[in-house]
């Protein structure tokens, strides 16, 4: 069985095929690309266009305080020590 999932006309969809082992089987499919993000929840007799904000928590963003420019001095030090242990 072959569900189409998202279709754009010509040449770009995405689908869905194949049988599910499990009756209850439920799918969040989501696509994200330059034009954007698209999601579909994807049940065992239908396909639902939706945004997966309404369904699941975004991911927490990795926020880091320190810049490549802190890690410079730390960097110089340790290869200024590491020749210096390798000349002694």
């Amino acid at each position: 069985m072959r569900r189409v999932i998202f279709e754009e006309g010509g040449s770009e969809q995405i689908w869905l095929e194949g049988k599910s082992a499990y009756a209850d089987t439920n799918i969040l499919l989501t696509v994200t690309s330059a034009a954007g993000e698209r999601s579909a929840y994807i049940s065992g007799s239908e396909v639902t266009e939706l945004n997966a904000g309404q369904l699941v928590d975004p991911a927490p963003q990795a926020e880091s305080n320190s810049s490549p420019r802190n890690y410079a001095g730390v960097k110089k030090a340790m290869t200024i020590s590491g020749y210096t242990f390798a000349v002694l």
